[in-house]
């Protein structure tokens, strides 16, 4: 994406396929069934809601950078504040330590 921010990019939701070999994806259902995918599902539900997007929808790189760049200035509002109690309900990692605002003090990655 940063050697090529014109690059289209096909937005999917539950994209656990693309970690191989995922034991919780269903290839026949389309969906990760592991303790976590429930979780992960709502992640990217809220994310295409904070970016005005839907499954399906295809932006370059950069576009695609830019609306989150200027939608999503907190991640807590996408996996944050969830549940405590059961770990696959924990909150996403950038939340807890800090990682995604560090990250947005560095600038965007794609000018």
């Amino acid at each position: 994406m940063r050697d090529n921010p014109e690059i289209e990019v096909e937005l999917i939701e539950g994209a656990c396929m693309v970690c191989p070999p995922c034991h919780g994806w269903d290839p026949q259902r389309n969906i990760c069934d592991a303790a976590c995918g429930l979780r992960d599902r709502l992640k990217d539900l809220n994310t295409f809601q904070k970016l005005g997007l839907a499954p399906g929808d295809v932006r370059t790189a950069r576009e695609l950078h830019n609306l989150i760049w200027e939608r999503i200035t907190d991640i807590g509002a996408i996996c944050g504040h969830m549940n405590t109690t059961p770990t696959e309900w924990h909150d996403c990692g950038g939340v807890r330590d800090g990682r995604h605002a560090k990250a947005r003090e560095r600038g965007p990655f794609i000018v």
